[in-house]
């Protein structure tokens, strides 16, 4: 298994974001299936056309989350001003899982420059920049002041 990296490649994420942003329909569905699959009570009750603009709002906040991992202070600002936190509700893991089995599925075969062809290391981005944007989120939703920097130089929520 791949360990985290102690920091993230902001570089790396983006342009694996835009790979699979190159069918954005397809991305969608991909990861609703795996979210839903794995978590049926996750799906909202809405009619078809709310689901669709709920999702759009969630693609169009993910967007911006990948934009600002280059530059922490303006991600944390944008986390704390936001209404991120609807991004990563309290089953924030059910997200960042169902994406890395989107990215996994759609982008295994997909050669990534900077990852030598191998999608754990990929992987292993993502997952190190989701846990720093869920333990903000969590922190915020909790009172907490520890941000980002804070984090990143090892403080414990």
């Amino acid at each position: 298994m791949t360990s985290l990296p102690e920091t993230f490649n902001a570089a790396l994420i983006q342009l694996s974001f835009a790979l699979l942003m190159q069918n954005p329909h397809r991305a969608a569905m991909t990861f609703y299936s795996k979210l839903f699959g794995a978590h049926p009570e996750a799906r909202p009750n809405l009619s078809s056309h709310d689901l669709y603009l709920r999702h759009q709002a969630f693609w169009k906040t993910l967007r911006r989350i990948i934009f600002e991992l280059g530059s922490l202070p303006e991600l944390e600002i944008y986390l704390s001003k936001s209404g991120s936190q609807a991004l990563f509700p309290a089953r924030h893991e059910w997200i960042a899982t169902a994406l890395e089995q989107t990215l996994e599925d759609l982008l295994i075969h997909h050669p990534v420059p900077g990852t030598q062809n191998r999608f754990a290391i990929l992987k292993a981005h993502w997952r190190s920049a989701a846990r720093l944007v869920i333990e903000t989120l969590s922190a915020k939703s909790q009172g907490n002041g520890i941000g980002i920097f804070q984090r990143l130089d090892g403080a414990s929520s």
